[in-house]
């Protein structure tokens, strides 16, 4: 990497390795810069298949476009190793709404809707988000009521494998209570896994928390084959009956249950509940009668 991206402070640390706040020197905006543990990635230990690998993952990512995906800028390998370059974007972590503030019911189609179309947009070039959580989406308040919301670590499906060294799924993600059964059986991840995640990921932001939140990956796997979930209604009653049924089909233990595709699960969303405000209503002020005004001259 040259001189163009000014490092500025260290924003986190995770297993795909630290992501740094920096200055974009050329145009003048500030991105984020992804860098990977050192004692995986001797440069000196890149073979040309590996570098091959890593500019097409970048080349994939690139051609990426949709509102909400986050943007990649640059990448590549220079003497400290690889790296990747995107936007810098500030919002909320779906944590941050789950545990903070009222999700409504009405935010759960919002966020269904924008992160089905965002996973279609990926698949069409060939990624699986096997990483989502609460903390890889970025939720962006919009100018009326609502959020935009963003996904990040897209590419870790593919990112994570070659950093690591293994290629089981089940080492995606950190969360098992999000799961999907067949990645913990090592099955090839496709649109049906995206359904079940994110379907837990629903779940799990109108309940507050996963009641499989605690438990190991062998242990909520068990639960997710034996149907041990609990209706999403146990912790939100006002669901609409449609969306409860809707969110049950996407988060099925069995793969052939779920939505043929996303784009099917897309189309299967129920249209959304009104948005109600717990706020007082100021009433305009009383009608002054004629006769009131004769009494008053």
């Amino acid at each position: 990497m040259n001189d163009r991206y000014i490092s500025q402070k260290l924003l986190g640390r995770g297993r795909a390795g630290e992501v740094h706040l920096a200055e974009d020197s050329m145009l003048g905006r500030k991105v984020a810069i992804r860098r990977f543990p050192e004692h995986n990635l001797q440069l000196d230990a890149l073979a040309e298949e590996w570098q091959n690998a890593f500019m097409a993952l970048i080349g994939g990512l690139s051609r990426l476009s949709h509102s909400s995906l986050l943007r990649m800028i640059d990448g590549g390998i220079d003497k400290e190793g690889p790296f990747l370059v995107t936007a810098y974007i500030e919002g909320k972590s779906l944590s941050d709404l789950a545990y903070g503030e009222d999700f409504a019911a009405v935010d759960a189609y919002e966020l269904a809707q924008q992160v089905i179309d965002a996973l279609i947009a990926a698949e069409e070039e060939g990624f699986f988000h096997l990483a989502l959580s609460p903390t890889s989406i970025i939720a962006q308040p919009k100018h009326t009521r609502g959020y935009t919301y963003i996904l990040t670590d897209l590419g870790h499906s593919k990112l994570l494998p070659m950093i690591h060294g293994t290629a089981r799924a089940v080492s995606m993600t950190q969360l098992p209570a999000l799961l999907a059964p067949e990645m913990y059986d090592g099955n090839h991840a496709n649109s049906k896994t995206s359904q079940f995640i994110l379907g837990h990921l629903i779940y799990w932001m109108l309940a507050g928390g996963h009641p499989f939140g605690n438990l190991t990956a062998e242990q909520a796997y068990e639960r997710h084959k034996a149907g041990d979930l609990e209706s999403i209604l146990t912790y939100r009653a006002e669901i609409p009956a449609d969306f409860v049924k809707w969110l049950e089909i996407m988060i099925k233990a069995d793969p052939e249950e779920r939505f043929d595709s996303l784009g099917d699960a897309r189309a299967a969303i129920p249209e959304p509940p009104k948005r109600f405000y717990a706020k007082k209503v100021k009433l305009p002020p009383k009608s002054i009668s004629e006769e009131d005004l004769g009494a008053k001259s």
